[in-house]
């Protein structure tokens, strides 16, 4: 039993990691809203997710402020389009 501790770890760590993507929560021509676990993403990991939505105005993101929804929850990043 204890052989396959490490193979049982695995597949759940993989199916946890996936279940905290990152998603955007709003997102207007002026501002994007991602929310993430800082655990497993940080800010500059979601900057691509934050250019694709600010690229579909034109625009460039830029990093304004990451929030936290409790204190061992999720955040929610916030980056302006400019």
């Amino acid at each position: 039993m204890m052989r396959f501790l490490p193979i049982v770890s695995l597949v759940l760590l993989v199916s946890l990691s996936a279940c905290t993507k990152p998603v955007v929560t709003g997102a207007s021509s002026d501002t994007v809203i991602i929310k993430h676990d800082p655990a497993l993403q940080s800010v500059t990991d979601l900057q691509p997710l934050a250019d694709k939505e600010c690229g579909r105005y034109g625009r460039k993101a830029v990093f304004a402020s990451d929030e936290s929804e409790t204190a061992l929850g999720f955040h929610y990043a916030r980056f302006d389009c400019e």
